[in-house]
């Protein structure tokens, strides 16, 4: 038995539009399925372009009131003009933290689930 690869992630959200909305206009996501799933339930599904890891936006307040999700991380080729037109659109960004493995700034979500952008050191 082997795994192959993540394919998924599910983020819970308050409202699937609202998220869609975020993802699409401020993080460059793509819509990949928006069709019913059972009576009144949506699956929606997003990706970045090339990537093959996708989110879910799950409608669900009661995940949402017991946690979200932390630090899931986003490869950036060059972070700081990225960070620059992300708050550009509106989005919280983090001061750029600056390591020896990498640089590094966080957002989060309108519904708390928190993303971390790392540009790789250049070796």
């Amino acid at each position: 038995m082997k795994i192959s690869k993540i394919e998924v992630i599910f983020l819970p959200v308050k409202s699937q539009n609202g998220a869609k909305a975020f993802y699409e206009d401020k993080l460059g996501f793509s819509t990949i399925v928006d069709m019913p799933m059972g009576p009144g339930k949506r699956w929606l599904q997003m990706a970045l372009p090339g990537d093959g890891v996708t989110i879910s936006l799950e409608e669900n307040t009661e995940k949402l009131r017991r946690n979200h999700i932390q630090n899931l991380v986003l490869s950036v080729l060059d972070i700081e003009p990225l960070r620059a037109d992300l708050i550009k659109r509106g989005v919280n960004v983090s001061a750029l933290e600056v390591q020896p493995f990498g640089k590094f700034a966080n957002f989060s979500d309108p519904d708390g689930n928190e993303w971390t952008m790392r540009e790789d050191v250049k070796r």
